[in-house]
């Protein structure tokens, strides 16, 4: 063995070494790259879940009101304490009961729900007969 031979195998030794250098420093940049997109992507998924919980909240809160307007709207139609529209346009009536008629499945139906009291002129004492 000479001292070539030893020389050889120590640049040998030394260029090993310097590509398993190279591979180790590649490797930490990956591993770097890799942990920064998962705090970014982290980072993104907390602002997100946060917006959707303000959102959440919201609806929330439309739907505690919307709630409270139907419990005080039923409140009112149990104690009967509306008003009953009155209708007396002889066209909405004729209309109306047009419309019941023919939903009606007989007769007796039909007769019953066509008869209607048409309210006479003096309620409308603009119209000419």
């Amino acid at each position: 063995m000479s001292h070539l031979d030893i020389r050889d195998a120590i640049l040998t030794l030394e260029k090993s070494i310097k590509d398993v250098s190279n591979k180790l420093l590649r490797h930490e940049a990956r591993e770097f790259q890799a942990s920064e997109l998962a705090k970014k992507v982290m980072q993104t998924l907390v602002i997100k879940q946060d917006q959707g919980e303000r959102n959440m909240q919201a609806v929330a809160r439309q739907l505690v009101s919307m709630e409270e307007r139907i419990l005080s709207i039923e409140a009112l139609i149990q104690t009967n304490h509306f008003k009953p529209i009155a209708v007396t346009n002889p066209l909405f009536i004729a209309t109306v009961a047009g419309f019941l008629s023919l939903t009606c499945s007989n007769d007796e139906d039909r007769t019953r729900l066509v008869r209607t009291e048409v309210p006479d002129d003096s309620i409308f004492p603009s119209r000419k007969v």
